[in-house]
């Protein structure tokens, strides 16, 4: 991978989270010696759904009652100012492409639901995969379509497995060549050959399968 391309994990941000919040600890909060204020602690959230969801969303009836419920999270979120990353495999993205131009806009600012989480709530929008049906940049084609650019997060890329590589019970993996990530930063498609996407971060590290599960069972068998 090209050392040019930025990349940072979700371990990244908890580690600096930390080392601001321990020096923000010794802050006063009116600048008189010897007394301290509670840290603040800035939030993001991020969600994905799945390529999994087709009886979730391809019916009209289903989409709308996926949309409604969607909605409602996203204005909650947004009330209690904090922000979202929102990550959508192929599924749910084409069942919007395919019904939002009939869906209802009154509680969108007459625009699409993805675009409004953008425009109007300063959300973030990005590809979530697993690489079954399409890879990254076809997905990030499809965001496009829907009128919004993603902002460069890797959601859904499996970073770990079961080992010994790693605090004694995880195994690191080449992740580059598992998103298709080409030597100058760039993933091309496969369905929409002409569309690129160039990540920048990679979000909530993961691995296939339950990791307590298959930790404990490791260790049962070895043990």
């Amino acid at each position: 991978m090209d050392s040019k391309v930025p990349v940072l994990t979700l371990w990244g941000f908890v580690f600096l989270a930390g080392l601001f919040t321990q020096g923000c600890s010794n802050n006063s909060s009116d600048g008189a010696a010897g007394s301290s204020s509670s840290p603040k602690i800035y939030v993001t959230i991020y969600s994905h759904n799945e390529d999994s969801w087709g009886s979730v969303v391809n019916a009209p009836a289903d989409y709308v009652s996926y949309r409604n419920n969607l909605l409602e999270r996203l204005k909650l979120i947004a009330s209690h100012g904090a922000t979202l990353n929102w990550q959508s495999d192929l599924t749910v993205l084409e069942a919007m492409i395919k019904y939002e131009p009939d869906s209802p806009k009154t509680d969108t600012n007459a625009k699409n639901i993805v675009r409004y989480m953008v425009e109007d709530l300063g959300f973030s929008v990005d590809p979530h995969g697993h690489l079954v049906y399409a890879n990254y940049a076809d997905l990030a084609y499809l965001i496009r379509q829907l009128g919004v650019e993603p902002s460069g997060v890797i959601g859904g890329a499996g970073v770990f497995d079961c080992g010994s590589d790693y605090l004694g019970f995880l195994s690191i993996l080449d992740w580059h060549p598992v998103i298709e990530l080409s030597s100058d930063g760039v993933i091309r498609g496969e369905r929409y050959p002409a569309s690129e996407w160039r990540p920048t971060i990679l979000s909530g590290p993961a691995m296939g399968g339950a990791l307590v599960r298959r930790f404990l069972k490791r260790r049962m068998v070895s043990g």
